[in-house]
């Protein structure tokens, strides 16, 4: 479980997964189907992000983002 509001479920032998959110305590969830290039181009960016987020703050801060 990613946070207490969301969860996914991945590793089937078509590569697809699924991840369901729910936008509240009391909610159903909400399941969203992912198809395997959409997990692929996911783990993409979310590497690129997790590179730019160990940068050190004050190389963030001369990019113009903290």
């Amino acid at each position: 479980m990613i946070e207490d509001r969301a969860k996914v479920a991945f590793g089937y032998p078509d590569g697809s997964g699924w991840i369901s959110i729910r936008l509240f305590k009391l909610a159903p969830w909400i399941p969203i189907k992912v198809h395997r290039e959409e997990l692929i181009d996911g783990k993409k960016i979310m590497d690129e992000v997790l590179q730019w987020y160990n940068l050190p703050e004050e190389v963030r801060n001369l990019q113009g983002v903290p």
